[in-house]
């Protein structure tokens, strides 16, 4: 499983305080699939009950943290089907300081039914709180400097101020919106913090016979929610984007060897079992304006790549 950190921070991840180390026999549980992950966390969801389960394998023992049915919070109207794909899309988490107790406490959000719309989960909710008053059809969601943010399908961006208590599970956000400076509509759009800075990723796409997507073109958008606009940038410098179906990272280009800055990596073939052939893994490089292909190397993708790139929706 590829979890989003950069090798360092995995001695620093934050562990909630009521949260014990579980004997887990997996050869009783259900099957669950990833939605989504963060800092040394990976975010499950249980294909039958939609219940959602935040798990950290990293210590001496795999410590799990169980929240709600999606489900049974918020039904299955508006036609959702009782399955992974359809019910949950995405799940992000952060850790937010309750003012009350002084504690730390993690927050849950997910895009999730057939209209794609919002809701999230604090630590000791018994139920999700739907969030379908910022409307629906969210492509994405990201947990950044301890803010939720949601973009859809136009471009529209959204900044969700959860109150600091997390204890209360009342009215939930303040909001801040803006669009960028280009048309976003029939691509595919994703968040991703590139060091302080938050940013838009907008993938072009076109068709080939025999494949369903291929990548054409990767644009950068920063996010100005001061001036309330979003900025197209040229180049991300030293840094490097993983692009993924379940998270999308940016990483300094040093980290491994062998991986190119000023780049995004990326995955268009649909079959799961050709990932690691010549030509299915490929980069695009803001510096040169196209896309690359790019040849398996062991020590690149092993255990970094195999969960995280996945092919687009």
């Amino acid at each position: 499983i590829a979890i989003p950190f950069l090798p360092h921070e995995i001695y620093n991840n934050k562990k909630p305080k009521n949260c014990e180390p579980i004997n887990d026999d997996r050869s009783t549980k259900e099957v669950q699939k990833i939605c989504g992950a963060t800092t040394a966390w990976v975010i499950m969801v249980d294909v039958e009950s939609t219940s959602i389960t935040l798990v950290n394998t990293f210590g001496s023992r795999e410590v799990q943290i169980k929240l709600p049915q999606i489900s049974s919070s918020l039904g299955e109207g508006g036609g959702q089907q009782n399955t992974t794909e359809y019910v949950v899309h995405k799940a992000v988490m952060c850790w937010l300081l309750d003012e009350e107790d002084s504690s730390i406490k993690h927050v849950v959000m997910v895009i999730y039914g057939e209209a794609k719309q919002l809701a999230y989960c604090k630590e000791g909710d018994e139920t999700w709180t739907s969030l379908e008053e910022y409307g629906s059809g969210f492509d994405d969601i990201i947990c950044h400097e301890e803010e939720f943010y949601a973009v859809d399908g136009y471009g529209k961006v959204l900044r969700l101020q959860l109150i600091n208590s997390t204890s209360n599970a009342s009215s939930p956000a303040s909001m801040v919106q803006l669009e960028p400076e280009w048309s976003v509509w029939e691509q595919k759009v994703y968040f991703v913090s590139v060091g302080a800075k938050l940013c838009l990723v907008v993938r072009d796409f076109e068709t080939e016979p025999g494949q369903d997507w291929k990548t054409s073109f990767i644009r950068i958008c920063m996010l100005d929610f001061e001036q309330e606009k979003g900025l197209g940038v040229g180049d991300i410098g030293n840094w490097t984007i993983l692009l993924g179906r379940h998270c999308t990272v940016a990483v300094p280009g040093t980290c491994w060897p062998g991986m190119r800055s000023n780049c995004a990596y990326f995955k268009d073939e649909p079959s799961y079992d050709e990932i690691y052939k010549v030509g299915h893994i490929r980069a695009f490089s803001f510096a040169e304006s196209r896309v690359q292909e790019i040849e398996y190397s062991s020590h690149i993708w092993k255990n970094i790549w195999e969960e995280l790139l996945l092919p687009v929706d």
